[in-house]
């Protein structure tokens, strides 16, 4: 097996794809964990593909380990928290204009 070792750049705001990555990534991870021992994995999306993954290791943790978001995000950002996180960390001048929007 070979690996990938050149670094992961995330997408910035500005190119359009950081929550799309998001969302395919959180679906990865949370399908992965919820694969069963035995079966495989497949994904599909719109910039990520999986195919036939053994799907392990298993997290210690069932149905795995909390996830943890942050982001400043009108839209995007709470409806993927409210889908896939256990907290979100928002910046503290976007936490204050919350009540108003």
């Amino acid at each position: 097996m070979r690996l990938n070792t050149r670094p992961k750049v995330w997408p910035s705001r500005r190119s359009g794809n950081a929550s799309t990555c998001s969302k395919g990534t959180l679906e990865i991870m949370t399908g992965m964990w919820n694969t069963p021992i035995g079966e495989t994995f497949d994904y599909s999306g719109r910039m990520l593909t999986i195919k036939s993954s053994p799907a392990l290791p298993k997290p210690a943790q069932r149905p795995g380990p909390p996830i943890i978001m942050g982001g400043a995000g009108p839209r995007r950002t709470p409806r993927l928290a409210a889908r896939f996180c256990h907290r979100v960390q928002r910046p503290v001048h976007v936490a204050g204009e919350m009540g108003r929007k």
